[in-house]
């Protein structure tokens, strides 16, 4: 036989400390469950409103739409496009916070 060494290390966890290891991994895998489903939505709502603005810009061009129409769409177009970035955006940033707060928690 080898001469190993074996090393034993007894960590011992209160069923507290295992409660909030638990809620925390359970925030994180929902804040990603939220963060990817509010990319999907952004995604889709993209690809739909650049197909609306297609077409609302085809009606101004067809004088079918008056030119304040064709301003006041785009405009709703493109607000309601940053507002589902914006909100993307703070849904990733809530897994990185969460996911930082595990890692600070752990090393404590």
């Amino acid at each position: 036989m080898s001469d190993e060494r074996h090393s034993t290390h007894i960590v011992a966890l209160t069923a507290a400390q295992l409660d909030v290891r638990r809620s925390q991994a359970t925030a994180v895998l929902a804040a990603s469950v939220q963060a990817a489903q509010a990319k999907t939505f952004r995604q889709l709502l993209w690809r739909r409103l650049t197909l609306a603005a297609v077409i609302w810009s085809l009606l101004g061009f067809l004088h079918v739409v008056p030119m304040i129409g064709i301003v006041v769409g785009w405009s709703l177009f493109v607000v309601t496009a940053v507002g589902a970035g914006v909100f993307e955006h703070r849904a990733g940033r809530r897994v990185v916070d969460l996911l930082a707060a595990s890692t600070e928690n752990r090393g404590s």
